[in-house]
């Protein structure tokens, strides 16, 4: 499948165990469980990529005939991104994913309520528009694509193993383990405060 924009991060590494990472990221000690390397993603770079992301697909999302679909986890900082850049209040969230309620991988992905009405009696998927954090193993999009054949499928990042499943993405990285804002390795360490 061919992407129409393709821009690579080869400074995702480290040297020496000295981080020359962009901005925004942040490298930490490889996962025992699998051996990759955990990349902390900030707040700040995630919402600056969206934006990025935003703009190289400007087109597609303020075009009025296309409905938007973002797919949970992140979904609701791509709703507000593309909900602020677009003017658009008819942004659809739905879960999509290999992974259980506990986290356990699970060979089959699963689409999980709500999906959009409208979407869900959609034969094809035609005018449709997905939109994921990731392309990592293209599971995902491989079961979008299974369900709804015409849908477009774009993604924030892309591994090299997952580059040829969207449509469109906006920046390659490593292989890596991409750590959200918000995900529960960031907030385990991030002690819940309150003001009384």
């Amino acid at each position: 499948m061919l992407n129409r924009y393709i821009q690579s991060q080869d400074t995702l590494a480290a040297i020496d165990g000295k981080s020359i990472l962009p901005e925004g990221f942040n490298l930490a000690a490889p996962d025992k469980a699998d051996g990759l390397v955990k990349m902390w993603l900030t707040g700040n770079r995630f919402y600056a990529d969206l934006w990025s992301f935003f703009g190289t697909n400007k087109e597609t999302f303020t075009n009025p005939k296309k409905n938007i679909v973002c797919l949970k986890r992140g979904a609701g900082a791509h709703v507000t991104v593309i909900g602020n850049g677009s003017g658009r209040k008819d942004i659809h969230t739905m879960r999509a994913g290999s992974y259980d309620k506990d986290g356990v991988r699970n060979d089959k992905v699963m689409f999980y309520e709500p999906i959009p009405s409208e979407l869900s009696t959609s034969a094809d998927g035609e005018d449709w528009v997905f939109i994921d954090d990731l392309s990592d193993t293209g599971n995902t999009i491989l079961a979008i694509r299974e369900r709804w054949p015409k849908a477009e499928i774009l993604t924030v990042y892309a591994k090299p193993q997952g580059k040829e499943f969207p449509d469109g993405f906006y920046l390659e990285i490593k292989d890596i383990w991409l750590v959200f804002p918000g995900e529960k390795p960031w907030t385990q360490f991030v002690p819940f405060q309150t003001t009384s």
